[in-house]
């Protein structure tokens, strides 16, 4: 007969092993991780190391509010076993009031404020899991899993675009930041976070790093040569024809996978790409289209000497990627400017005055091509009504003139349309990120504001409790079907 070993004789390496090494593609199966500790102390002890959980925490956690996450640090140190608990039971927390949401009509709008208002960034990562929840291999009667993944998903869009509400305050408030974050105000609106950006364009960076041929550190020149190559071999490129006013090419998270697009969103890629391989990169408002300028760190100037940029064509780099002021100056004195003007005109704009004439080439496409230039599928009226709430939203609180008459014409484009289309928008993004910033001169928007906001509640108030459909009995309308035709605009009134 074979002598067994008793369990706790083994050394602790190699538990730590056993237990490092158990597949945790889920987050599900933590429980087995946490299992493991009820075997006995010496067990527990090990299951608790911090090695063992920081992996995981990481692993299972994209996304942190930056102030429940610093209260974690200080609580729990460098315990990253009780910072995954802690973590665990904020997206319970978020969970139950999800079910809430999908299940109940009435006090969904106050539901959805406290998950923006008390977890932010935290719910993000469980939202996101659930707005990508397959479907059970058995769905009874009572199953509510396609409804919690709809409402998941209007959740968590409504708390992005309230995210880009707030990149559009501190812009307009004068704060300056990446050209890159600034213009992922836009894709907020679409459900895309600032953060999921952020990291394509870091794999992308590295990725045109590990090709730069040898030598081109140390030449500004030849690396902003050698980046707008490994540009063109990826097939990022200028947009055209029709494809030009698509509206697509107004959004990176679009253009990453398009890799064609308008001036100014090429160049918004290539100067992420040129800042994370250590050039002082900007984009410069040229009236034209927009160019991107790239100080030479080679040159040092002397006293009074002016430091020399180099001014980089994106949308050209194919035929003409160097300008200089022999190429420039024409082009400028031909559209009436003035000699005086010109330094304006070729110096790094801020982001604000980027993400305005972004927003305004959406107000352009809208105009002249969209329909025209978008694929004939059941989306492309929200695709359209989606991009222009992103545009009126960010030309509302970044233009510096009739700001206030913009405000009412944004809340009057609320009313109409976001409401019925974005039902989470109004406590996630009207309620609890417009109104409390409003100023004074802005009376007016928040009666309207407010007269949204006792409208929906009205009608929550008046709701009757959803009851589950005999699945045996005749039912009239498909989800499938609601949701084509509505996107083609069929039985709306």
């Amino acid at each position: 007969m074979t002598n067994l070993v008793p369990a706790v004789s083994l050394p602790s390496e190699i538990y730590q092993c056993i237990l490092d090494s158990l597949p945790f593609d889920n987050p599900d199966r933590i429980q087995l991780l946490l299992t493991c500790r009820l075997v006995c102390s010496h067990l527990q002890a090990i299951a608790e190391l911090p090695f063992l959980w920081k992996g995981k925490y990481n692993q299972r956690w994209t996304y942190h509010d930056p102030a429940r996450e610093a209260e974690r640090i200080a609580d729990c140190k460098d315990d990253w076993f009780k910072r995954y608990l802690r973590r665990s039971h904020s997206d319970y927390e978020s969970y139950d009031i999800l079910v809430q949401i999908a299940t109940q009509r009435k006090g969904r709008q106050a539901n959805a404020q406290r998950i923006h208002r008390a977890y932010r960034k935290d719910a993000w990562d469980i939202l996101e899991r659930y707005t990508n929840l397959d479907p059970p291999e058995y769905a009874d009667e009572d199953s509510i899993w396609l409804s919690l993944s709809f409402w998941a998903g209007e959740m968590l869009r409504a708390m992005h675009r309230a995210a880009s509400l707030e990149r559009l305050y501190r812009m307009r408030n004068g704060q300056n930041m990446e050209l890159e974050e600034g213009l992922s105000t836009l894709d907020g609106f679409f459900g895309v976070p600032y953060e999921k950006l952020a990291r394509s364009l870091d794999l992308m960076a590295t990725r045109c790093k590990d090709s730069l041929p040898t030598g081109t550190e140390n030449d500004t020149r030849a690396m902003c040569l050698a980046i707008l190559a490994w540009m063109r071999d990826q097939h990022f490129g200028p947009a055209e024809g029709e494809r030009y006013l698509a509206l697509q090419n107004n959004f990176m998270h679009k253009v990453l996978e398009s890799r064609t697009s308008l001036p100014l969103t090429l160049v918004a890629i290539f100067v992420s790409i040129a800042r994370r391989l250590g050039l002082d990169a900007h984009p410069v408002n040229f009236p034209a289209h927009v160019h991107a300028c790239v100080r030479v760190k080679e040159h040092i100037p002397e006293d009074g000497e002016e430091q020399e940029h180099l001014s980089i064509d994106v949308f050209h780099s194919a035929t003409q990627p160097i300008l200089t002021a022999a190429d420039l100056d024409p082009i400028l004195h031909a559209m009436g400017t003035t000699v005086e003007q010109h330094p304006e005109l070729l110096a790094p704009a801020s982001t604000a005055t980027m993400v305005t004439r972004a927003a305004r080439n959406i107000a352009n496409s809208l105009r002249q091509g969209a329909m025209t230039a978008m694929p004939d599928t059941p989306w492309r009226y929200w695709t359209v009504v989606t991009s222009c709430y992103a545009m009126v939203t960010t030309i509302t609180f970044l233009s510096e003139a009739h700001q206030a008459d913009h405000f009412i014409d944004m809340a009057v484009h609320v009313k109409e349309r976001i409401r019925h289309i974005f039902p989470l928008d109004i406590a996630v993004v009207v309620e609890s990120t417009i109104m409390p910033n409003l100023g004074p001169l802005e009376e007016q928007t928040k009666q309207i504001f407010q007269g949204i906001i006792d409208l929906t509640q009205k009608a929550e108030d008046s709701a009757t409790r959803v009851t589950t459909r005999d699945p045996k009995a005749n039912v009239k309308y498909f989800v499938g079907l609601v949701v084509a035709l509505s996107g083609l605009g069929i039985g709306q009134e």
